[in-house]
């Protein structure tokens, strides 16, 4: 539906219905032409409410023209309804009031004073210096116009930056999403923990944010591999040598006094892995200080901490401009590093219930 012209709203005395009518006349060409619609109180039909009338047109005026004279001033309703009203909607800029003096008064030392007025200089339209009223009446109407190019620039203006920040708000959406979905591949990828699964993340997301990391752990299962693999015969007996010197030595070094290990540590960090939460980390790293896994431990355990932080991170800011689904997303992400995290509870329980301030509350 294409958009209307604004309308413009006139108030003014009964007693200056005949500047009322000239002015419409002279409206005439741009209401002819789709650059305006005009409304009055003349057009309320026999049996209509007036005030109903005159106050939902009122409402929806984009410019509001004034018929200033003594008589506007000495009309109580004017004054302390229409007149008043007109000045709050054009202080919030919800429309535009515009004072044509069609007669002599004290308009200037009034709260009209700080107003572009018409005619040309504020000089009133039955002014003996225009010569003939027509002249007064068409400098108004130019006037007008240019008011009118000036709304429609605005409102083109304000719905182009309308849809900016729509277009801002979408890429800003799908870059959250995309994270979301990275952040779930790449947990799926370590939860497999195979290169199948890492070169399926680095497939999707070779420039991701943990590629680096899927390569870095390709490469050392690669290494385990090719580690496996049976030697050439010439390397195998100089393993074999190596290996039967290094048990002669064993059995013939004297024996330390060993303290007794923990047992059950191999089991607990498969356990552990498999979990791939952070609260499985510290309880390993809890129970286990001192194992042979501990350093793969901790550093498990930073690289969860710094994704669980990251995930935060990007969640508050997506909080911050209401973007409830994609922050609900890392959120998500934060639960499964982290089930039953508290914050993390409540601020999905929040974002569900679209309360994204006092989720972010909660996250911070």
């Amino acid at each position: 539906m294409a958009e209307q012209p604004p309308l413009a709203f006139i108030i003014y005395s009964r007693e200056d219905e005949a500047y009322r009518v000239s002015l419409k006349k002279h409206l005439a060409p741009l209401e002819q032409d789709g650059l305006l619609r005009v409304w009055s109180d003349d057009r309320i039909a026999p049996g209509d409410d007036w005030e109903s009338a005159i106050m939902g047109n009122f409402k929806q005026a984009d410019i509001i023209l004034l018929l200033v004279s003594s008589n506007f001033f000495a009309s109580k309703y004017i004054q302390n309804v229409e007149f008043r009203e007109a000045r709050k909607r054009h202080d919030r800029q919800e429309a535009v009031m515009i004072p044509i003096i069609v007669s002599h008064c004290m308009w200037n030392t009034t709260a009209l004073a700080g107003l572009q007025a018409l005619p040309k200089d504020g000089v009133p339209v039955d002014d003996a210096s225009w010569g003939s009223s027509h002249k007064a009446w068409l400098d108004t109407v130019r006037g007008i116009q240019t008011a009118i190019n000036k709304l429609q620039k605005n409102r083109a203006e304000a719905a182009a930056r309308h849809k900016q920040a729509e277009a801002a708000e979408a890429k800003e959406k799908a870059a959250a999403e995309q994270r979301a979905a990275e952040e779930n591949a790449w947990y799926e990828a370590q939860t497999a923990g195979g290169p199948d699964a890492l070169d399926a993340y680095l497939a999707h997301y070779p420039n991701g944010r943990y590629a680096p990391e899927a390569r870095r752990r390709i490469k050392q299962l690669q290494r385990a591999v090719q580690k496996s693999r049976p030697f050439p015969l010439r390397m195998a007996l100089s393993a074999l040598l190596t290996v039967t010197a290094a048990v002669l030595l064993y059995l013939l070094w004297p024996r330390p006094v060993q303290t007794e290990q923990p047992s059950g540590d191999s089991a607990a960090w498969a356990t552990t892995r498999q979990a791939g939460t952070i609260p499985a980390y510290r309880d390993f790293l809890q129970n286990h200080p001192a194992g042979p896994h501990r350093a793969d431990a901790e550093k498990m355990l930073r690289a969860l901490e710094k994704s669980f932080d990251a995930h935060r991170a990007d969640a508050l800011n997506l909080l911050e401009n209401e973007l409830g689904n994609a922050a609900r997303a890392h959120v998500d992400s934060m639960l499964r590093l982290w089930p039953a995290n508290p914050a993390a509870e409540d601020a999905r329980r929040l974002i569900d219930s679209d309360m994204y301030q006092e989720a972010a509350r909660t996250l911070k």
